[in-house]
């Protein structure tokens, strides 16, 4: 849903998601919001291994404990859809991780930012986001090396977006299936946000650690592993997430899982 001056109020004033995670607070005004149907892993999909696998709840799942990190992350909510009068079903309501998003959540207008959709540009440009792949590339073992991707990446968003995909096993991730935007000038540099992420709690034997795909994220990650401080910066997160009753420690997956599955089932 596009709320645009040509059709009426340029913004949906509304607080849409008023039960938030906890740590998290939704803005109440909003250029865009997404109805998303269920195709992957739902009762209607015509592959015999996916219908029996429909959960409804994987994507704000994920959204939810990316929020709970202290994360930026679409906020979501489950409703029914009726078009005049016509009952369309069950979705799942949530934000766009688009310019407009990221302006609400951070400072300045979403003229100021870049946003992409994968590779494709979806607001802004892919200027900074090339910049900080060809530092990538290049290698940040060293310590200026790992000062200068500091300039355009939010490592520590980084950290725990792919502590999210690892853990959960996301198996249709990341040659697609991911957004990440930036302010052009000034702010924490590159943001990722989880999408699409019907893939996950599948088998416990998926293992997505070793992926390493050019113009990525895991590329980016892959090449930070070089650097002895990521590294140690990456174990914090690790040992603050999943020890000592952490965001991804099991009773707490468990409370957010059954949380969400409590909503769909009222």
């Amino acid at each position: 849903l596009l709320f645009k001056r040509d059709y009426g109020p340029g913004k949906l004033r509304y607080p849409l998601f008023e039960a938030e995670p906890e740590g998290s607070s939704a803005t109440d005004e909003f250029d865009t919001v997404v109805l998303r149907a269920f195709f992957n892993n739902s009762w209607t999909h015509w592959h015999w291994y996916q219908n029996p696998r429909a959960q409804y709840l994987r994507d704000q799942f994920i959204r939810d404990s990316q929020l709970a990190m202290g994360q930026p992350s679409p906020h979501g909510r489950f409703v029914h859809l009726y078009i005049n009068g016509l009952y369309w079903g069950f979705y799942n309501l949530h934000e766009r991780p688009s310019a407009p998003f990221m302006a609400s959540y951070g400072d300045g207008e979403r003229e100021d930012y870049d946003v992409q959709n994968v590779t494709t540009a979806v607001d802004g440009n892919l200027s900074n986001w090339n910049r900080m792949m060809s530092i990538a590339n290049s290698g940040v073992s060293s310590a200026a090396g790992y000062a200068r991707i500091r300039e355009l990446l939010d490592v520590d968003n980084l950290i725990d977006y792919m502590l999210l995909n690892f853990y959960l096993g996301n198996d249709d991730w990341d040659g697609h299936n991911w957004y990440a935007g930036s302010r052009r000038e000034g702010g924490p540099g590159y943001q990722f946000f989880c999408w699409d992420t019907e893939h996950i709690f599948q088998l416990v034997s998926v293992d997505r650690t070793r992926l390493d795909n050019e113009n990525k994220p895991t590329r980016i990650f892959q090449r930070l592993t070089d650097n002895s401080e990521f590294r140690l910066l990456f174990a914090d997160h690790l040992h603050r997430h999943y020890f000592n009753g952490g965001l991804m420690t099991a009773q707490a997956v468990e409370g957010r899982y059954m949380k969400l599955a409590g909503e769909i089932h009222a």
